[in-house]
């Protein structure tokens, strides 16, 4: 089934632009933090040449519906619980930060009325307080004013132990939120967090005058928002779809387009139906299957944009008293070709990850990290040398134990992926059983603990605090690995905003992770988006995370 279905698409792969990264410095590399830089969209043709995505259109107009189209169902509306990136779009759209990461790598003004810097006098010279002005005309959906104490319930909120939020660590880097009047926000750091703004870019701001008398994690509001963002929440049916209005009060000028209704088919196949019925118009992470689909299609546009996100194996080294030998966990590395995922199931869209659990592209990334090259002889003596040996059917076994695992893993891309995985470990001796399932299942599971062997994606801050992947006991860290010096090294790159101190920090972070894997790269994410080409202003952000999203700028698309 494997092998056929890969045949079909190495054909494929002639017309499709490989996207390489490059050296800090040369076009197309991710600059960083201060350094603003515009990521090139790009559509591949089919002679291989690169073409730009839709113009931008000098003279928008206003009205019109856009129906923008997922493959995932969302999981809460409240930005500091949710975990999906889908759930992100639409929060990103009801809600408003302080600031707001663009696609150019830039942080713009959103409800503060400029981003604070050492230079404008907003971060003190110790880099310890953070001082914002807030816009005084701003109002939630419901015509309540939003003011300091807003931003200070907020993350408040974000450091309560009882508030189920995601990503803490990025909250209790904050020691304090004060109000020095109704209009100007201070945050006050213990040390210096080089991350705040791009944490602060990740949370809209809720309405204390809702949210203070309810329990957050249950609260109604989760699934009705009330922001303060260009778009007003109407209406969420559950596998179906989100319906978003127009705010006219919105405080940074009325947005171009009346409605967007953000469309949920979990199905692909039906999804590429209906973007050929013309019923769509924009498809959010396509998979690769449908590229030169989307591609052959007229009047649509396939862009093509690398972002600060992996494709990863992952697996549960705490539970499992197998996976807790790096050897076993280098033994696979070494059988899996990176390079052959690329180009049979992402049909070239990706760029191989060394050992690090930082992209090519991004500014911290240890070029000197250590790989694992496709190397099955390699992978055979190491899993010799860990005492397992092939048994009668060639699956390994140690101790009256097979080298049998389960594989859990949701979406059409990456069961591919589970696939080739499963294929190309059968060849060392290990055996792997694929266990499809739900995006949702599978995160609980995942959080649980309840898993083997798992295929996943990620995204990296742009301005990193990998504690929340890597630390012990943190959230995400789902193998749960402790390292003390990794710990340590995490904490010391957390508290400096040298730049240079801080390569150094994460390069021997990168050398730890490397040695013990506390999950595999696969590769660099690409995402891929087809976008009607009636749509102007559409610009994926490469910086993509939970609450930064690709609806950024999203009161300035518009349709003709």
């Amino acid at each position: 089934m494997l092998a056929k279905r890969c045949s079909g698409l190495a054909l494929l792969v002639v017309s499709v632009m490989v996207w390489v990264p490059r050296s800090p410095g040369e076009p197309g590399a991710l600059a960083a933090p201060g350094v603003a830089q515009t990521p090139a969209l790009v559509e591949p043709s089919p002679a291989g040449q690169v073409s730009p995505a839709a113009p931008i259109a000098p003279a928008p107009k206003t009205g019109g519906t856009l129906v923008f189209a997922v493959t995932q169902d969302i999981d809460t509306l409240n930005p500091l619980l949710q975990a999906y990136n889908v759930s992100g779009l639409v929060s990103d759209a009801v809600y408003d930060p302080l600031v707001r990461l663009g696609a150019d790598g830039q942080y713009h003004a959103a409800l503060a009325v400029r981003v604070p810097t050492l230079e404008n006098g907003g971060v003190s010279r110790d880099s310890l307080t953070y001082t914002f002005k807030l816009h005084p005309d701003v109002k939630f959906h419901d015509g309540h004013p939003l003011t300091c104490q807003d931003v200070q319930y907020t993350w408040t909120a974000g450091r309560d132990p009882k508030v189920r939020v995601m990503f803490r660590e990025e909250f209790t880097a904050v020691e304090e939120v004060t109000c020095r009047d109704d209009y100007t926000v201070v945050f006050r750091l213990p040390r210096p967090y080089p991350p705040l703004l791009n944490a602060v870019a990740k949370y809209g701001i809720l309405p204390k005058h809702l949210y203070a008398q309810a329990d957050m994690n249950t609260s109604e509001l989760n699934s009705r928002p009330v922001g303060s963002g260009p778009f007003l929440f109407r209406e969420y049916v559950s596998g179906s779809h989100v319906v978003l209005e127009r705010n006219p009060g919105f405080s940074r000028g009325r947005p171009n387009l009346d409605r967007v209704i953000v469309k949920i088919v979990l199905d692909e196949n039906a999804l590429l139906a209906q973007v050929e019925r013309g019923e769509v118009d924009i498809w959010w992470r396509v998979g690769a299957s449908k590229a030169p689909i989307i591609r052959d299609l007229k009047d649509w546009s396939l862009i093509s944009l690398p972002v600060l996100g992996q494709v990863l194996l992952y697996w549960n080294a705490s539970k499992d008293p197998r996976l807790a030998d790096k050897r076993l966990r280098q033994a696979i590395a070494s059988a899996l070709d990176g390079h052959a995922i690329i180009k049979l199931v992402y049909l070239g869209y990706g760029q191989p990850n060394p050992a690090s659990p930082l992209v090519p592209t991004h500014w911290l990334f240890n070029r000197q990290a250590r790989s694992y090259p496709y190397d099955p002889p390699r992978a055979r003596a190491m899993l010799e040398e860990a005492g397992w040996r092939p048994g009668g059917d060639g699956i390994r076994t140690k101790d009256g134990q097979r080298l049998a695992f389960s594989l859990t893993v949701a979406g059409e891309d990456h069961l591919k992926v589970a696939e080739l995985v499963a294929s190309e470990l059968k060849q060392v001796g290990i055996e792997v059983r694929i266990r499809p399932g739900t995006s949702a299942t599978i995160y609980r599971e995942r959080q649980e603990g309840r898993f083997e062997l798992g295929i996943g994606r990620y995204g990296q801050p742009f301005e990193t605090d990998l504690r929340f992947l890597l630390a012990t006991g943190a959230t995400d860290n789902v193998s749960k690995w402790s390292n003390a010096e990794a710990d340590r090294v995490m904490e010391q790159a957390a508290g400096t905003v040298d730049p240079e101190r801080r390569r150094q920090l994460y390069g021997r972070l990168q050398e730890l992770f490397a040695e013990e894997l506390p999950y595999l790269p696969l590769l660099q994410s690409v995402n891929l988006y087809a976008v009607k080409r009636r749509v102007h202003n559409y610009r994926p952000n490469p910086y993509l995370l939970n609450g930064i999203s690709d609806f950024w700028n999203a009161s300035e698309w518009w349709k003709d």
